[in-house]
């Protein structure tokens, strides 16, 4: 991974290119991007290990991301991210250790944002650090939906 020396208007230019800028206005974007910061990824470059503590949430802007899981010593491909896709959502949440390896497939450039930034954020702009997380809740909702759709049509199969 490669920190890239964005500066925040910048950012919030990239963001803006995503579907997560419908939920916040360009004033609430450009704060908000103040505590995020850009990277990229070469194609093969691991960007999360399942069972490290980091805490943070990325936001894929462009390439595609492989979420694997190791079980029992197998790699197990769960899914294939694509922007503007989130990612890291639960341990910004809930400081647990990763679920699971995120990869780039290709080259990637995203946004991370950190625990600790993410405390700076809702320390002077709790309105904005509100609607951020509000809307991970609704990401994470879901989801959830989709997970329990999914294990209730496994579970009725015969």
């Amino acid at each position: 991974m490669k920190k890239q020396n964005y500066s925040p208007e910048e950012i919030a230019d990239l963001l803006d290119q995503t579907n997560w800028s419908q939920s916040f206005s360009w004033d609430q974007v450009k704060r908000m991007t103040q505590f995020f910061q850009a990277y990229t990824a070469d194609k093969g470059t691991t960007l999360f290990k399942q069972s490290s503590t980091e805490n943070s949430l990325g936001i894929l802007l462009k390439g595609k991301l492989l979420v694997v899981r190791d079980i029992e010593g197998q790699h197990n491909k769960l899914a294939t991210l694509r922007a503007p896709h989130t990612f890291g959502e639960l341990s910004l949440i809930d400081g647990q250790p990763r679920s699971a390896h995120i990869l780039a497939s290709t080259d990637a450039e995203f946004l991370l944002l950190t625990k600790a930034n993410l405390d700076s954020m809702v320390e002077k702009y709790p309105l904005v650090a509100f609607r951020l997380l509000w809307r991970i809740s609704y990401i994470l909702s879901q989801r959830l939906r989709s997970t329990s759709g999914q294990l209730a049509e496994y579970l009725t199969v015969d």
